[in-house]
């Protein structure tokens, strides 16, 4: 009673005379089952009960058992290697041993050569920023997932720690001197993961950053978190624009969360380049006039030329002022696509139909 009472409470927009009055009501109404100061005690208790409470770890062998009894599980030769790695990177470095081996930088290019120090390490590293060591489980997964070639999917349910694997994967690759690319279901996402993630990567001499919004300087970051549409619109207009908005990034590394989400067909997952708009039929005649203008022998193409011959054809032929001024806002773009029109051979990169 007393919850809902609150609840109700909470969605109340009160002016300031009445609000005195609507909490002594409230007081009262729940005056029978508890006082108010009891209630407030029992719900600070719940949320530090609730919050302080990690889940127990799972012995090591019953969670070999239950990824063998899996339908599409690793293998048991699989299996049995990696609790055998997980358990000796835990004898062997244990946390002490990390702190008093050597100094942090050493420490760092130390577990460039040695897997295992790294692994120990990651660990090590999500203890002293979160507060709490990663599961047995997370870290099987973790080895399944880098023991490939051609790379592979991890079924993870909600609740099971993705976004830290995702985290220890991409900084274990970034420490193989790769770049990381995150791909993830929208921008609220990309962002959170980046900032929920930029103190564990930083600790470990990594950067990271978010593409979203246009961020191109996120592509000299080690990691990146992005949607689908970040990454594609971003690859189409380096390549076809030659905007270089990648940074020359290579094509090293990309880890997608919510992979199952990439099958279904949103608004999202596309990019498109040039789309017709209200404008688009107006300004058709534009198109020919470039062409022509780069058939003439009597125009060299070069930009301040260009731009030049745009607008005095665009002031001569277009009588309304909102038609020029629609025109002139477009004649850095249009004066682009001319110069790299000059760049293309016709019936190879282009076609011309009547």
């Amino acid at each position: 009673q007393y919850l809902s009472t609150l609840k109700t409470l909470k969605g109340l927009k009160m002016k300031k005379e009445n609000k005195k009055n609507t909490l002594e009501n409230i007081k009262n109404t729940i005056s029978a089952c508890k006082s108010f100061d009891m209630i407030l005690g029992d719900i600070k208790n719940i949320k530090n009960r609730e919050f302080s409470k990690f889940h127990e770890e799972k012995d090591i062998s019953l969670v070999q058992k239950e990824h063998l009894a899996q339908k599409f599980s690793l293998s048991k030769k699989e299996i049995e290697a990696y609790v055998l790695k997980y358990q000796e990177i835990l004898e062997c470095y244990i946390e002490q041993n990390l702190e008093e081996r050597e100094s942090i930088d050493d420490l760092y290019e130390s577990a460039k050569q040695d897997e295992n120090l790294l692994f120990a390490l990651l660990r090590w590293t999500i203890k002293k920023v979160r507060g709490y060591y990663p599961y047995n489980t997370q870290f099987i997964t973790l080895f399944g997932l880098i023991d490939s070639e051609k790379g592979r999917i991890a079924q993870v349910q909600t609740g099971q720690g993705k976004s830290i694997m995702v985290a220890m994967l991409a900084a274990y690759y970034s420490f193989q001197g790769k770049k990381v690319d995150v791909v993830t279901t929208g921008p609220g996402l990309a962002k959170r993961d980046a900032i929920q993630s930029k103190e564990f990567f930083e600790t470990l001499g990594l950067s990271v950053d978010c593409i979203c919004d246009d961020n191109s300087n996120g592509y000299t970051k080690d990691i990146i978190f992005g949607t689908p549409f970040d990454y594609e619109a971003d690859y189409l207009n380096s390549t076809y624009f030659n905007t270089n908005t990648r940074k020359n990034r290579p094509f090293d590394i990309v880890l997608v969360d919510e992979v199952d989400s990439m099958f279904i067909d949103r608004l999202n997952h596309s990019v498109k380049l040039i789309s017709e708009d209200h404008m688009s039929k107006k300004i058709m005649w534009i198109y020919p006039f470039l062409y022509s203008l780069k058939q003439s022998n009597e125009v060299s193409i070069d930009e301040e030329t260009i731009k030049n011959q745009l607008k005095d054809h665009v002031l001569f032929n277009l009588s309304t002022i909102k038609q020029q001024q629609a025109i002139l806002k477009k004649v850095e773009k249009l004066t682009d696509r001319l110069l790299k029109l000059d760049e293309m051979k016709k019936d190879q990169d282009y076609v011309v139909e009547n």
